[in-house]
């Protein structure tokens, strides 16, 4: 799993590659630790780049979101169709969360240049 950091306008954007699951989750833990810490933006988790979630992906986003709402931000979770969309519409995530791709006016935020909002 790598993860990059970008910083666009009002937002940080993590930019997931590789499988998000329980073996992976401690190369992104301290990077969304540290982005919610002391939160001074909105954050935007680029998962175009991500074949499979698993359970403990959903448990990592559920807490990203959850300590970025409680300092007054949003995340906003770029993820196009297929596993870990499907992951996350099945636990009910994207009601809670603003989830987005190519089909619903989103393009990749990872492109620098590219708004999506």
């Amino acid at each position: 799993m790598q993860v990059s950091l970008l910083t666009r306008h009002d937002e940080v954007i993590a930019v997931l590659n590789g499988d998000l699951t329980m073996t992976t989750l401690d190369d992104v833990l301290p990077v969304f630790v540290d982005i919610s810490d002391a939160p001074e933006q909105n954050v935007c988790v680029d998962l175009s780049g991500v074949p499979t979630i698993d359970a403990a992906a959903i448990g990592l986003l559920i807490a990203l979101n959850q300590r970025l709402r409680a300092a007054g931000h949003d995340l906003t979770v770029f993820c196009p169709p297929g596993q870990p969309r499907g992951l996350i519409a099945m636990i009910g995530l994207d009601q809670d969360v603003r989830v987005i791709d190519w089909s619903n006016g989103g393009s990749n935020p990872g492109q620098p240049g590219v708004l999506y909002h």
